[in-house]
């Protein structure tokens, strides 16, 4: 928009996510900003003609079911750092450029805690509403050596999405209880 508020417009419209931490590129001609997509927090770009194409994923450590946690900068040439998380990585740190859509890692700050502890493996699933038939997307932590053969006990936690979402990030709480299901197994 102009300086008095005139001539503003949108530039996101196609994107049906909510924007989150918009900020200038240097050189002024875009912004980036994060948004959460099918439960992985994405580092996204906008020209100002709206044309968006994505830096990266598996952007910072909670995504906005967790009031944020993602976090990126930018230097003044145009590369960026920003948090990083997966399934069976706390918390990183990467670093990228624009034009190279895979940031490296460039962090390992849980290397010697997680060659000690085995962590549940994290299972991306899909199914049908009954309800409508929409397609709804779930998250699975198995117990570390998980044995298909074995009953496990069950935790359901049904939340938000997807605008707030669980998703491939890591997550303490499910890998306490998978750990837990270990050990009373049935």
């Amino acid at each position: 928009m102009d300086r008095d508020g005139g001539h503003s417009r949108v530039l996101t419209p196609q994107l049906d996510r909510d924007v989150q931490s918009p900020r200038w590129a240097p050189d002024g001609k875009g912004i980036y900003f994060i948004y959460d997509d099918q439960g992985d927090t994405k580092l996204a770009y906008s020209t100002m003609d709206g044309s968006i194409r994505q830096i990266a994923s598996h952007i910072g450590s909670g995504g906005s079911s967790y009031g944020g946690g993602a976090a990126f900068t930018q230097a003044r040439n145009g590369n960026l750092a920003m948090t990083y998380n997966t399934p069976s990585d706390p918390g990183d740190i990467a670093a990228g450029t624009p034009a190279d859509r895979t940031p490296r890692v460039v962090t390992s700050l849980n290397r010697e805690l997680l060659t000690q502890k085995k962590l549940g493996e994290v299972e991306e699933f899909w199914f049908n509403s009954s309800f409508d038939q929409r397609k709804i997307q779930g998250w699975i932590v198995k117990p570390h050596d998980f044995d298909a053969a074995r009953k496990y006990p069950l935790i359901l936690e049904i939340h938000g999405g997807p605008f707030a979402n669980y998703g491939d990030r890591f997550d303490t709480i499910k890998q306490i209880w998978a750990r837990a299901a270990t050990s009373s197994s049935m």
